[in-house]
């Protein structure tokens, strides 16, 4: 009798341990899925926080383009700047005062969304939703909390592509003031400094879109062709002008002066050898289709490339031969870009050069691969010493903060100035599609005017 008990109570124990075991199992996979759809609603909820507190960022900028706008329109009428006198009327002068002192709270004044107190606010963006009741009410509490709108710059930053692969960059000197308060102007800029194809750790030069010989010969490739991601070659133009000239001073050069000037910049770096030595003898000597302008490191390593203004000069002349100029490119380099090259920067014809026509144009003549760049400009100080100016409406740069409840995002831009939406024509005739073909459509008429 007590053997069949104590089979009896095996058999519970093991009845029990399964249940126990099981419903501990059961328990554990409940409180994970459990665990892991409270982690995915989280995930959820505060990815469309974040994104709302970014659109809230981008409505800012919106915000700030259309007081850029009202800018830009009172500058073409006065350039008075005036204190706001709390009466709640925004006038251009308050307009020009604010954004020559800038702000958190200057865009929505501009725009009067803020009253031109000196008390701080946001500008709420409209989220309302109607409920079934018929009433209203705000879930996201969407706002904009601060906009500041600059208009000088140290330099200018854009990108090349296939898309979009000319960018033309028109300076303006107008009250640019350098370190000791010396004012700044067109003509005292005697060097840029163009830098492109941001550097990354993981980046392996190799320089296919050319061929180097050890005669110094480089053959430009078909972009096509190219299998490997290389610096690309890039074409910059300047133009210039006196504060008088003429049309024709356009096409020549006098005595080291232009009016326009076209580089053609090639990247060098290593070759097949097993150190840069021999991109370096090329890069820095003159062969027989382009000119080399490496002209060593600097102090951290970074190659020096620099073209003088002779050399720019020349490209407009005539009766001699426009090289491209070889550029000595680093993978080694410490600085944020792979490629740079300082360029002296000749005169205008007539001297003088003016502050209403000076302006570059790059442009990617094989059209990739795709690169970022920024150009640099410098002055003469008045110690003798080259120094970095800043620039002025040729780029606008919007830092926006944007928010939703208690979650903030911040978004910073660099927005155009110039008409974006006319393309600058690259060529005088571009034959588009895969036959090329080109049709002519002539008009003539029997009307003629005269025009002086």
């Amino acid at each position: 009798m007590s053997k069949k008990m104590r089979r009896g109570f095996r058999r519970g124990v093991a009845s029990f341990y399964i249940v126990a075991f099981s419903t501990l199992i059961l328990t554990v996979v409940s409180v994970g899925f459990a665990t892991v759809i409270l982690s995915e609603v989280t995930r959820t909820a505060n990815d469309d926080l974040s994104q709302s507190a970014y659109d809230s960022a981008l409505a800012g900028i919106e915000d700030a383009k259309l007081a850029y706008s009202n800018y830009r329109r009172c500058r073409e009428r006065t350039s008075v700047a005036r204190e706001p006198n709390g009466d709640g009327v925004v006038t251009c002068e308050e307009i020009i005062y604010w954004m020559q002192n800038p702000d958190c709270y200057m865009v929505g004044r501009i725009l009067g969304r803020l009253s031109d107190n000196s008390e701080p606010g946001e500008v709420k963006v409209g989220d309302v939703i109607q409920t079934s009741s018929g009433s209203t009410t705000d879930e996201m509490n969407q706002a904009y909390t601060c906009v500041e709108i600059r208009t000088e710059q140290e330099d200018y930053r854009a990108g090349l592509s296939s898309a979009n692969s000319n960018r033309m960059i028109a300076l303006n000197f107008d009250k640019i003031y350098g370190e000791n308060g010396e004012r700044v102007t067109a003509g005292m800029i005697e060097e840029i400094r163009l830098s492109w194809y941001l550097t990354r750790e993981d980046m392996n030069l190799n320089f296919a879109n050319y061929l180097t010989t050890s005669s110094g010969r480089v053959a430009f490739l078909p972009a096509k062709s190219v299998q490997v991601a290389s610096p690309p070659a890039i074409e910059l133009q300047l133009v210039q002008t006196a504060n008088n000239f003429r049309l024709t001073d356009f096409d020549r050069t006098v005595n080291g002066q232009t009016d326009r000037a076209t580089l053609f910049l090639v990247p060098i770096g290593r070759t097949n050898a097993a150190n840069d030595a021999t991109a370096k003898a090329i890069a820095g000597r003159s062969g027989n289709s382009y000119d080399g302008v490496y002209k060593g490191d600097d102090t951290e390593g970074n190659p020096v490339n620099l073209v003088s203004s002779a050399q720019v000069a020349k490209t407009n002349d005539r009766y001699i031969s426009n090289k491209p100029f070889g550029l000595y490119c680093s993978e080694e380099a410490t600085q944020e870009f792979t490629c740079s090259v300082r360029v002296q920067l000749p005169e205008a014809v007539g001297g003088g050069r003016s502050n209403e026509t000076f302006m570059f144009v790059l442009n990617l003549p094989y059209g990739q691969p795709d690169t970022e760049f920024a150009m640099e400009f410098y002055y003469r100080a008045a110690d003798g010493n080259l120094k970095r100016t800043t620039i002025r409406d040729a780029q606008v740069v919007v830092d926006s903060t944007g928010r939703t409840n208690d979650l903030v995002r911040r978004v910073e831009v660099r927005l155009e100035t110039s008409d974006t939406s006319f393309a600058y024509p690259m060529y005088a005739l571009q034959l588009l599609g895969n036959e090329g073909t080109l049709t002519k459509d002539m008009t003539v008429t029997s009307e003629y005017n005269f025009y002086k």
